[in-house]
């Protein structure tokens, strides 16, 4: 159910964005939020879907989507495509935008979608995946608001049953607050709970109610068929766990935020072009490239993933672990600095 702003309400909000355990939050400290909202407008969503070469479900997923009514625009990008997707092929919707980025060799998810998204003007972003079939009563069930967000995770059941995780609403100042997805990941898996650590940050998380969202069913070697990682599409699940955890060790070991810097865009024509790239810092390399070749040995040894017992990743997911001691003092370090920060600009407004 869509919210609409009272003719006057001032809300005032104090967050304390402090976790020791996440280093996603270090950076918040305390801040103060400020609402203004007047009139009596609804909240504008932009629905974004992101697409490499999965036109077929993609076209099925726009089709559902025209038959709603409660969004601003439906912002479709073809990332790269061997067969460019043309707008002829979907269905004659004003609200459809389609942009077409060119020269991308690989599938790169969080490039994709922070590309996408910095095309929508809407104030919520709704993130449908390429293979997801929406129905008109999903956005009666689901209120969005400018101060949360609205995902599921692996620890919802039914989200992982209808393999839904990926979708989430969010208000697109606090999407851009963390910086969007994190494009040092690459390939499959993580992205999503990363993000979703970082808004946790800023804003509160709410269920997401996915009764009226399906999937479109397809493979892991659809999954994984784009990605930079190489192998023979027989180890997709292989490929999967390989991202998964190797994105994961990046998301521990490297900050990702508003001002890590994403990459940028040039308009030529009809097209778009990446002008540059987001690598993972210098200093940290050599650790990543040891942990992937832990993982990557590790699939060599066996012919599948089941018959590995967790004990063999030891060394990955210590790498993953930050020591208690140095989060609690820094922690603390960061707290006690944005709190006196806090005062201080009370303190000057009294005075005045």
């Amino acid at each position: 159910m869509l919210s609409s702003h009272s003719n006057l309400r001032i809300a005032f909000k104090l967050a304390i964005s402090w976790r020791f355990f996440d280093v996603y939050s270090f950076g918040q400290g305390i801040h103060l939020e400020f609402y203004f909202f007047m009139g009596t407008q609804p909240i504008t969503i932009s629905i974004i879907s992101v697409s490499m070469n999965r036109s077929k479900n993609l076209i099925k997923s726009v089709e559902s989507v025209s038959k709603c009514s409660n969004h601003l625009e439906h912002v479709v990008v073809d990332w790269s495509s061997d067969v460019p997707l043309n707008t002829k092929d979907f269905p004659d919707d004003s609200r459809i935008r389609l942009y077409r980025v060119e020269g991308e060799v690989h599938w790169s998810l969080s490039k994709a979608y922070n590309f996408g998204i910095s095309q929508c003007r809407g104030q919520v972003i709704l993130k449908l995946d390429a293979d997801h079939i929406i129905d008109p009563r999903f956005f009666e069930c689901n209120e969005v608001s400018f101060r949360s967000f609205l995902a599921n995770d692996f620890s919802i059941n039914g989200a992982l049953k209808k393999s839904v995780t990926g979708i989430f609403l969010v208000p697109k100042t606090k999407f851009d607050q963390v910086g969007g997805f994190n494009e040092y990941l690459q390939g499959w898996g993580y992205d999503d709970l990363d993000l979703f650590a970082r808004l946790r940050g800023v804003c509160d998380q709410r269920p997401l109610n996915i009764e009226h969202i399906d999937n479109i069913e397809h493979g892991d070697n659809e999954r994984v068929k784009n990605s930079a990682v190489e192998y023979n599409l027989k180890k997709a699940i292989d490929i999967k766990r390989i991202t998964n955890l190797r994105n994961k060790w990046i998301s521990e070991k490297v900050v990702w935020n508003r001002y890590t810097g994403r990459c940028e865009y040039s308009r030529d024509g009809g097209a778009w072009f990446r002008c540059n790239d987001v690598v993972v810092p210098e200093y940290l390399r050599g650790s990543l490239d040891k942990a992937t070749e832990q993982i990557e040995l590790q699939v060599k040894l066996k012919t599948d993933f089941s018959g590995i017992s967790k004990t063999e990743f030891d060394i990955v997911e210590r790498s993953c672990k930050r020591p208690i001691g140095y989060a609690l003092i820094f922690g603390w370090f960061r707290f006690s600095f944005y709190f006196t920060k806090m005062l201080l600009k009370v303190f000057r407004y009294f005075d005045r």
